[in-house]
Parts: structure tokens; sequence; C-alpha cells
């Protein structure tokens, strides 16, 4: 009873400081780089837009691919269409008509309302803001303002282009977001169609996704796709701009045991340790109480005591690093300062000491009273 009594103390102890354990002043979201489509010219009209998001096989990155079917109004030297430039990951290639096109700055001369003007891009100025310099808003979820982003941030292309209908196609890898606030990772793309609210005319839109793990939870806020299936792959296709951004959230599955694991939780993996070595101590000392009843100190008492609080401590911070080598690629490894959980140390020890010294005694007594007769 008295071992009963002396396990659930200090699982009580445990239970009270848990949550301090988990503290953490980290950001456990890391943000990645979000996809946008292109700034457009009003002088001309996007006939369609398909947008093709690839993600890869370990889900932390995705390829984007976007083909615009555009119709120029006038001939001649155009600068049709402007790339939020910061957010692409890599390997940004551009083509129109299936010619490689070369990206550009944006020239000061830009920064002058009557070129701006000129070009079809008046809606970059508003008369409403205080300093006239050309900006422009995209709008990355319904939780934050429109994100204001001046030219220095933006390329460009130019190119003499016939009046009448051409194919502009763009490439770019781009990374997740990641949310590190459980033990997996959730994956986050997101592109924005914000820009599309510019233009002069919004044709068909269609978005193709592919998420090479199949086995992967996806949520998307693109509502019932029109072909296909999530996770593998789905087309959703809209007549003009559905909302202001795509965002796409991905959560890997898992095997059986990491499953089990993370339900059963470090701290209760830590409870089966500490159970099952007390539980071996009180029998070991005990029974060397029984062979040397006379002895005023028990050495597997006071050793056990002392070490057997400190591995029980050092297994609940283990636990979690043997979990997330589980989990594999997806784990989060994001779970606060662990090795505070040491100064429990001081707190458990007295607790489970006193608890073995007392059983110590009344063993002793026992045996005393034993051998008497």
């Amino acid at each position: 009873m008295n071992i009963l009594k002396s396990i659930l103390i200090t699982i009580l102890f445990v239970i009270c400081c848990k949550n301090f354990l988990h503290a953490n002043m980290a950001n456990p979201i890391i943000t990645g780089r979000y996809g946008t489509s292109a700034f457009i010219s009003r002088n001309v009209e996007i006939v369609m837009e398909d947008i093709y998001i690839t993600v890869s096989n370990d889900l932390q990155n995705a390829f984007i691919k976007i083909n615009y079917l555009i119709d120029c109004k006038k001939s001649g030297k155009q600068i049709p269409m402007l790339f939020l430039a910061y957010n692409f990951r890599s390997n940004f290639t551009i083509k129109v008509d299936e010619k490689p096109i070369e990206l550009l700055d944006v020239p000061q001369s830009f920064y002058i309302p009557d070129t701006v003007n000129g070009y079809g891009y008046n809606y970059l100025y508003k008369p409403e803001e205080l300093t006239n310099k050309p900006k422009v808003v995209v709008k990355w979820s319904d939780y934050e303002d429109y994100e204001i982003m001046n030219l220095n941030d933006m390329k460009y292309f130019e190119w003499n282009l016939d009046s009448g209908l051409h194919k502009i196609e763009v490439t770019y890898w781009t990374s997740a977001s990641f949310d590190r606030s459980d033990w997996i990772n959730e994956y986050i793309f997101k592109y924005s169609l914000s820009p599309a609210r510019y233009w002069s005319k919004v044709g068909i839109i269609s978005v193709t996704l592919t998420v090479g793990d199949d086995n992967a939870h996806v949520i998307t806020n693109l509502g019932e796709p029109a072909e296909g299936k999530v996770p593998y792959q789905a087309k959703w296709v809209f007549s003009g701009v559905p909302q202001d951004y795509i965002h796409i959230q991905i959560e890997p599955k898992l095997n059986f045991l990491a499953r089990t694991l993370i339900k059963i939780s470090p701290f209760y993996l830590a409870i089966i340790v500490g159970i099952v070595l007390s539980s071996i101590h009180f029998i070991a000392f005990i029974k060397y109480r029984k062979d040397f009843v006379n002895k005023k100190f028990n050495p597997l008492m006071i050793g056990g005591s002392i070490f057997i609080p400190f591995i029980t401590i050092v297994a609940y911070m283990a636990f979690f690093p043997m979990i997330d080598n589980v989990i594999g690629i997806h784990a989060s490894r994001f779970h606060g300062y662990t090795f505070l959980s040491m100064f429990l140390y001081f707190i458990i020890t007295p607790v489970y000491l006193l608890t073995a010294w007392i059983t110590d005694k009344i063993a002793k007594k026992q045996f005393l009273k034993s051998k008497s007769i």
C-alpha cells in the first residue's frame, strides 16, 4: 500500500508541473514563400489563367506553373505583367508564345504617374495615399489586412506584342509554411488571386492541385473540385475570381507506431518507466533488508531513491526525440524547453526517498518481529 502511495504522490507532482515544461517563446509558425497572380496592364485582358500546383513527395515544396491566355488590345512595346519577385524560391522562368523572356528590374521611369498610366497601370497610384509612390496590395488570408507592396519588390518584362491572343507561361518553385504547434508539421501553401481584382477583364481561372503523398490529409478553401479528388489530383474551374487567395493545408499521415506513441505521450511513457523501475527498486531493497535486517542503513534503498527519479525524468526528455524519430521527416521537433523538467528532480527525489525510507523502516520492523518469534 505504501509503495502505491509513493507512486501516486510522484505522479501528482509531475502532473502539477507538466504544463510548465511546455513553455516556449519561439514561434511555431515558419513562413514559407507564397505565390501570386501577376499584376496586369489594363491594356491587356486575361482570357484564361490556369494554375498548376504540384506538391513534392515530402510536402515541403511545390512547383508552380501558371498559363495565361491574354488578349492585347494594341500592338507595340508592352509591359503586360509585374511579378512579386521576393516570393520566388528558385528557378523562376517565363515564356511568351513559348519563347523564354528575361525578367527586369522595374525602371525608375515607371515610378512616374504619367509613365505608369501610359502602360495601363494607373491603379498603382491611390490618390488617398499621402505618398506619391506607386504601390500594390496583396491579400494572403482572411485574418490579416492587405499587404502593401512597393514596385522595388517586383520584376517585369518587356515585349513587342501584336494585338490579339498570346500565351504566357510562368514557372517557379516555392516552399511551404510550417505549422509546428503539434507533433507533426502541417504544410501550408498560399497563392494570392487578389491582383486579379485589378485586371480589366477576368476570364476563366482554373486550379489543378497535385499532391505527391496520396495518403496525406488535404484541406483547401476552394470547395468541391470539378474533377478528381484530393489528396492526389483535383481541378477547380471558376468564372472570374472566386476569392482573394488559395489556401492549401496538408497534414501527413502517420504510421501506427507513431500514432500510438503520440497518443500515450512522453509523460505517460515516463510514468510507466517510473512505475517499473520503482517496483523493481522496492522489491530489491525490501529483499536486501530481509537479508540484512540488523543493518542501520539500506544502501539499495538510498541509491535507488537518488537515481530512479533522475532516470525517469531523463526518460521523459528522451521520449520526445524518440517519437520524433519514429515520425520521421514530418516531425515538428518543437516541444518547448523540456530540459526544465530536471528541476522536478529536487521535488520528486525527497518525496520518493521519504516514502522508500518509511517503507524500509516498516519492513525492518516486520522482519525483526518475525525473527524474534
